[in-house]
């Protein structure tokens, strides 16, 4: 799979569920994205299964600065992830919330 970055259109935004779809697994896009955005990687982690996506997210280490979820509970989703990310090495990432926050 080919990136934006490759082929010289500029690059904004933050991951999208597009992105972690468009790749044969959730790992894969998340290290595909860490690869492209080295400083700043956030990770999509609710495109399939957020508790499992938080594992995925983890197995990034000191590159994952962030995980974003986008649906659901946020508040009992993200105990669960904090707990998912602090038990497999990755304490240091920040938990974002976004969409519907009215």
């Amino acid at each position: 799979m080919f990136t934006a970055g490759e082929f010289g259109i500029p690059l904004s935004g933050t991951m999208a569920h597009s992105w972690v779809i468009s790749f044969d697994s959730e790992l894969e896009s998340f290290q595909k994205y860490a690869k492209t955005y080295p400083d700043n990687t956030i990770a999509l982690i609710d495109t399939y299964d957020p508790e499992i996506g938080a594992l995925n997210a983890s197995k990034l280490g000191e590159k994952l600065k962030d995980v974003r979820l986008d649906s659901g509970d946020f508040v009992k989703l993200s105990k669960k992830v904090r707990k998912i990310l602090d038990s497999n090495g990755a304490s240091h990432a920040i938990i974002t919330a976004s969409n519907d926050l009215n």
